[in-house]
This record gives structure tokens, C-alpha cells and sequence, in this order.
């Protein structure tokens, strides 16, 4: 059973499992009588026993969560829905019947599992080394304490149940001591390499034990492990979101496991909730987060179709994450109590019941493939490299649109050949532009508004005859509605640029300007108020293009696909993040909070990933030709609008806020002493140099909120220098632009080369 291949001394050990069907069948096996036990035990017991892996106890996760499930839908609440009051109706013996049958599967997994620890021990060791499967010697503990906390006979105050807790949390706590250890000292367990979706189950693991620990009013127990998982889901989460080389070595037949993604921000809410003592703010974005990566994965059914072909003990893993989202959903609606909230938490719960339901039909139905000859648990799965396609790369050639026109071609043909030259010249880097002059309307308009302590430069623009800020913000407009219509037009008579330009590590990031310049000049209108249904309508119609691009995107990132986030990530990959900031910004001057949070969460948990990816400065960090660096000034706009969002949604620039502001003024001064970085870029005008003014403008916005907070004179002088600076810049850029229109569509944009 088991193979070793040693080259020499120095060589690390190949453990593989191979399993001889031919030897050790379960379809030919002799009947038990008149046999002694050893042959018993030699014949029946240990080909199981060999085939069975700590990867069965996906079903005990499953049964014992929806055990949990069922008690909390069961539990009297006051303004219980449907769904709860139905199983409200069901009698007692329902759930104990449900919680029994969670027990015995747990039980009798764990029993096979001692035995296969007596008999296959060096199967178990190698599971051990194996990258998937050390994840998985969590799962039993996992079960052990949800079928504890769903049980019906112990309540959380009971000495036995605190005697249980410290049973199975002991060993999670070793096996922490042991895997996280190795990923920050020595051995050959590189995060890096051996990351991949059942990872977070390590995390889960100590969640879990929070959520058990805060039942029973240990608080600091809770805390302790909360922060050990949450900490160590932060390093995952960034980790397995770059998807370096571990990311990609799981076999097809164990996709599921994707779903895992969803389980760890569901479980750290529900472990939050029971801490805090209700479902506060930090665990309602962790609930976004999740709901999110559900959607990010339920669009993309192409990457289960080769694990769904054929019954495998794989799809469980399907269930406990829905689950633990069906019951995050609960805390959530609880908490809000809102229609919306409600009927999210009514289509989770629903979907989760029957999704274990169908597990227990398939799963009784193809009892003989339960223990396959050929279980891809551990089998690593082979890259083929061969067929990795060439970047794109595109490149308008002159010589084929020339802007010197034929004589003798009719007035119609010049028209239509400039018209066509003008649409593939054209792309949406040119939306830094209204990026620019929206965020300026934005700024004049709040440096306008009366003030009790008002500075200089406000005193100043308050005089102003409001005539100057319509011009301002029509002038935005008109710039931004002739950048949409080109576009428009590109799509439908250019669309394989537009595909092209989707397909580019920097354009694509660029499809999100538009929407953000959009709800920028919202926010800055002279004529709609946030109160209004105008306003409502128009959030939606800019807000839902950048959600449908979050999902294809992030989805992109941490599932498969060639858009590796470690090779493609680069400084315009932060205007995904900014968009939802934006969006989380309206919604919140409209006093959509939820809405709000649900955006700002999904920025900010992506922010996280990117800024510490753009940090390590991957392959993917230096694929910006010298004429795009003015872009770099977006790593200090993300954070900027990041305050302002967190501004209107607390209420207050309060020390989140403030933090966030530091650290883009930080990033801001770090930028400015290197003139050098800039240098190339400078030497001719380029639509680029359009990338210093937005960043410039969100940042004085949040001085602008930061100096109403503080109130001293040093916030007040910070703010005055970056306002100043803003306009300034977005003067010159004006100036720069109309004396240069001959060179706004240059014959080779640097945009989409690769260098």
C-alpha cells in the first residue's frame, strides 16, 4: 500500500498512495463466517481503513452545523418569519433525531479514524505531510464543538460542557502550535506553496472554538481564540487571494472546497457576535465579505463542472459553508430586522436544508463509491504550462489610419475614417480626466458649504458667486458625457479593443472610472439632493456595472483562471477598491447604511489584499511602462477615500477614519520625495498626467473632514496647502490639455503595451 522513492539521503521522502483494487476489493469480499477475527480485520477492516481519509469528516461538519442550524430556526423569537415558525412547528423529535444522526456519523467517523491512527499509521503520517490533508485532521474537532453547541441535552453553563470544550479544543490549539509554527520558522512548509481553499480550515477551527468559548461566558477564552484565527485568516486570506504556486495544486474532483472561502468570514461573524453580544459592525462586514464570495462563486458553476461529472465524498464540502452563511444570515436579520435582511436569511437557510439534503439521498444512493480505488484527496494535480497564451498586447499602427486625408475621398469617407482613428486611439484611461474635474466639483462644493470656524481658502470660495461651481460641475458633466458617448460608440464599433482592453492587467482596472466619476458628480450636484428618489435611482444605475466587475474580477483572483493577482496586480488595480468606497460614500449620504457597509467592507477587505500585494511588489508590480507612473499617486487615493467613507457612515471622522488618513498622507509624501520615479513620465504630455489630480483632491476632501474634526490650527493649515494643491494641479492639467489637443491621442498610447 505504501510506495517510497528515495534518491538519496539528502532527498525528502515521496509518500504516495496507491491503492491495488485488484488486491484489496470491496465488491469480491468472503463472507465472515467461520473466519477468525485477524482474517476479519485483514480482509474487510483495513482495505476501509486504507481508502478512509480525515477528508470524511466533511459529512460531520455538514450534519453537525445544520444540527445548529435547526436548534437556533427552532429557538421562540419575536418577529419570527416563515421559515422559523415552521420549524417552530415541527415536534422536538425532529431535531433530536437530526442532532442523534449527527452524533453517530461523528462518532463512527472517529472510530474509523483511531482505528486507521492503529493500523495504517504511516498513512496517517503522510496525511499529515500532506498539503490538503493536515487541514482536514480539523474537521473532527470542528464537528465535536458545533454538535456541542446544537446540543439538546447540555446547556454552555454545564460543568460538563465546559470539560468537553477543553477536549476538543486542546488538540486544535497543538495542531496550530504545529502548522502555523512551520509557516513562519523553518521547513519546507512555505505558506506560499501550501496554501490552498481547506487551509481555512485551521482557521475555522479556532473560530469556532470562540463562538463555544463566548456560550459559555468565557470571554477572554474567546477572545484569545479569535484573535489566534483571525489573525492567521488575514495572512491566508492575502495569501491564498495572490494565489502563488499552492493555489493552484488542488485536483479538479476537490473544487468544493472553494466553498471554504465563504465558511472562515461566516464563522469569525457569528464567533464576533457571541463575543460582542450583538451583531455590531465589524460583524456585519464580515457577513458582506461572505455573501460576496458566495456570489463570486455561484457565478462561476464552469469551475464545479469536472468535480460534478461523478458522485464523490468532494461535494460535501458544498454544505457546512452554507450552513455557517444560513446562519450568519440569522444573527444578521435578527440585528436589522429588515424585509431585505429577512428574505436573505429565509433563501440561505432554505438553500442550505436542501442542499444537505440532497448530500444524504446522493451520498445514500452511491453508497459503493464512498470509498473509491482512486480518491483525488491527495493526489496532486499536474500543470500543464504548454498551452499558456501570449499577453495581449495592442498596438495601433498609423500607417493603416492616417490622419492625412486622401484627396480626392469624399467628405463622408474623411469623416468616417477620423471618426474610426478617434475610437481605436480611445480607451478608458481617458476617464482620469472626469475622474479629476468630478472629484474638483465634489471639493468645491464642501469647501463652500458655511463652516463655524472657517479658514482662509473656505472664506474665500464662500464668496464666490455660486454661478462658479455650476460652471464647474456642467463643465464635469459635459466631460464625463462625451467620454461616456466615445465609449459607448468604441463598444459597438471597436468591441474587440474593448475586449482587449478588458484582457489588460491596467485597462480593465480603468472600466471602473466611469462609474466612480459618476457617482463623484452625484454626490457633487447643485440640483439633486441624497434624499431623493432621483438620487436612489441613480446610485443603483452607477453602482450595479462596478458590482457585476467586483465579482468577475475578485472572482478572478481567487479561483482559477490565468489573471494570477500576484502577476497582474499594479497601482490602477486600486480603482476597483476606490469604486466600492465611492459607492459605500453615497450610500451612506443617503443614509443607506447597511448598503453602505455592505460596499465598504467588500473595499476594504480587497484593499487589504492589494495593498499588501502592490507592497511585495510581485512580477506584477513592475509591469507599468515609465509613461503610466503618475499612477502611482492612487495608493494614497484608496485610503483618502476609504476615511471619507467610514466619515459618513460613522458619523464622524472618528480614529478609523483618522488612521486611514494618516496613512495615505504618509503615502503621499513618500511619493513626492522621489521626483525621479516621475521624471520620465514628464518629458512629454501624455492623458496620464490626469493621474495626479484625483488623488490629490480626495486627499485634501479628507483633510477637509479631518480639520472639521480636529479643529487646530496645524489640520486647518494641512487642509488649506492640500486644497490649494488640488486646484492648482487640476488648473494646469486644464491648461496643459488645451494646449496640447494635438497630443491627447497620441499614435502609440503606452496604456496597453506590455514591457
Amino acid at each position: 500500500l505504501m510506495k517510497s522513492n528515495m534518491a538519496n539521503t539528502k532527498t525528502k521522502t515521496h509518500v504516495e498512495i496507491v491503492i491495488d483494487a485488484s488486491i484489496e476489493t470491496t465488491t469480491t469480499t468472503p463472507s465472515c463466517e467461520g473466519y477468525p477475527i485477524t482474517i476479519i480485520i485483514k480482509e474487510f477492516l483495513l482495505p476501509v481503513l486504507a481508502r478512509f481519509h480525515a477528508g470524511y469528516f466533511r459529512i460531520s461538519l455538514s450534519l453537525c452545523s445544520q444540527a445548529l442550524l435547526w436548534k437556533i430556526l427552532g429557538e421562540p423569537v419575536e418577529d419570527a418569519h416563515a421559515l422559523r415558525l415552521l420549524f417552530r412547528m415541527l415536534p422536538t423529535t425532529a431535531f433530536v433525531l437530526l442532532w442523534s444522526l449527527a452524533l453517530l456519523t461523528l462518532a463512527s467517523l472517529s472510530f474509523l479514524y483511531i482505528l486507521r491512527c492503529l493500523f495504517h499509521f504511516q498513512m496517517v503520517k503522510a496525511e499529515f505531510l500532506h498539503h490538503v490533508g493536515v487541514n482536514y485532521l480539523f474537521a473532527p474537532w470542528i464537528s465535536w464543538l458545533l454538535l456541542l453547541q446544537s446540543s439538546p441535552f447540555i446547556s454552555p453553563k454545564t460543568l460538563h460542557y465546559l470539560v468537553l470544550w477543553w477536549v476538543f479544543v486542546v488538540p486544535m490549539v497543538v495542531l496550530d502550535v504545529k502548522i502555523y509554527g512551520q509557516w513562519f520558522t523553518k521547513g519546507k512548509r512555505f505558506l506560499s506553496t501550501v496554501a490552498n481553499p481547506t487551509s481555512q480550515l485551521t482557521v475555522i477551527g479556532n473560530l469556532v472554538g470562540a463562538r463555544a468559548a463566548a456560550e459559555m461566558g468565557w470571554r477572554e477564552s474567546a477572545v484569545c481564540m479569535f484573535s489566534l484565527g483571525m489573525a492567521h485568516y488575514l495572512v491566508l486570506f492575502v495569501t491564498l487571494y495572490q494565489r502563488l504556486s499552492g493555489g493552484n495544486s488542488l485536483p479538479a474532483m476537490l473544487r468544493p472546497v472553494f466553498f471554504l472561502f465563504i465558511a472562515a468570514p461566516s464563522v469569525a461573524s457569528l464567533a464576533w457576535d457571541s463575543i460582542s453580544g450583538r451583531f455590531d459592525t465589524s460583524a456585519k462586514m464580515l457577513f458582506f465579505l461572505s455573501v460576496f464570495l458566495f456570489l463570486a462563486l455561484v457565478c462561476r458553476p464552469c469551475l464545479f463542472r469536472k468535480s460534478m461529472k461523478k458522485f464523490n465524498v468532494a461535494w460535501w464540502a458544498y454544505s457546512f459553508p452554507l450552513t455557517v452563511l444560513a446562519l450568519a444570515s440569522i444573527d444578521y436579520a435578527q440585528e436589522v430586522k429588515g424585509l431585505f435582511a429577512h428574505g436573505v436569511m429565509m433563501i440561505l437557510s432554505s438553500l442550505s436544508v436542501l442542499v444537505s439534503l440532497a448530500l444524504l439521498v446522493f451520498t445514500a444512493i452511491n453508497t459503493k463509491m464512498l470509498l473509491p480505488d482512486n480518491d483525488p484527496a491527495f493526489r496532486h494535480s499536474i500543470m500543464d504550462h504548454k498551452n499558456t497564451r501570449s499577453p495581449v498586447e495592442i498596438v495601433i499602427e498609423a500607417s493603416h489610419e492616417t490622419t492625412t486625408p486622401v484627396y480626392g475621398d469624399s467628405l463622408s469617407k474623411v469623416i468616417k475614417r477620423y471618426f474610426f482613428l478617434v475610437l481605436a486611439r480611445f480607451h478608458a484611461g481617458y476617464f482620469r480626466i472626469s475622474l479629476s474635474l468630478c472629484s474638483q466639483a465634489l471639493l468645491w462644493k464642501i469647501l463652500g458649504e458655511p463652516a463655524e470656524d472657517a479658514n482662509a481658502l473656505r472664506r474665500l470660495l464662500g464668496k464666490l458667486p455660486t454661478t462658479a461651481f455650476v460652471l464647474l460641475w456642467s463643465m464635469a458633466l459635459l466631460t464625463l458625457a462625451s467620454l461616456s458617448i466615445l465609449y459607448i460608440l468604441r463598444c459597438l464599433f471597436r468591441f474587440q479593443m474593448v475586449k482587449a482592453e478588458f484582457l489588460d492587467h491596467v485597462g480593465v482596472n480603468y472600466l471602473f472610472a466611469p462609474w466612480i466619476s459618476w457617482l463623484l458628480l452625484l454626490q457633487s450636484s447643485p440640483f439633486i439632493t441624497p434624499k431623493n428618489v432621483h438620487y436612489l435611482v441613480l446610485w443603483w444605475v452607477f453602482v450595479f456595472p462596478m458590482v457585476v466587475l467586483d465579482v468577475k474580477i475578485y472572482g478572478q483572483w481567487f479561483t482559477k483562471g490565468k489573471r494570477f493577482l500576484s502577476t497582474v496586480a499594479n497601482p490602477t488595480s486600486q480603482l476597483s477598491v476606490i469604486g466600492n468606497l465611492v459607492g459605500a460614500w453615497s450610500a451612506a449620504e443617503m443614509g443607506w447604511r447597511e448598503s453602505a457597509m455592505c460596499m465598504f467592507s467588500l473595499g476594504m477587505a480587497h484593499y487589504l489584499v492589494l495593498f499588501v500585494t502592490l507592497y511585495q511588489r510581485l512580477s506584477g508590480g513592475n509591469s507599468l511602462p515609465a509613461m503610466l507612473r503618475p499612477v502611482f499617486f492612487l495608493f494614497f487615493a484608496a485610503p483618502s477615500v476609504a476615511s471619507l467613507a467610514w466619515d459618513s457612515i460613522s458619523g464622524r471622522f472618528d480614529n478609523s477614519a483618522k488612521m486611514l488618513f494618516f496613512l495615505s498622507l504618509f503615502l503621499f509624501l513618500s511619493l513626492v520625495c522621489r521626483p525621479a520615479l516621475f521624471r520620465k513620465s514628464m518629458r512629454k504630455f501624455n492623458v496620464a498626467w490626469w493621474a495626479y489630480s484625483y488623488p490629490l483632491t480626495v486627499l485634501a476632501l479628507a483633510s477637509v473632514d479631518y480639520a472639521q474634526e480636529v479643529k487646530g490650527f496645524l489640520a486647518n493649515g494641512v487642509m488649506i496647502v492640500l486644497s490649494s494643491l488640488s486646484v492648482l494641479v487640476s488648473l494646469l492639467l486644464l491648461v496643459f490639455t488645451a494646449a496640447n489637443t494635438k497630443m491627447l491621442l497620441p499614435d502609440s498610447d503606452p496604456v496597453f503595451r506590455q514591457h
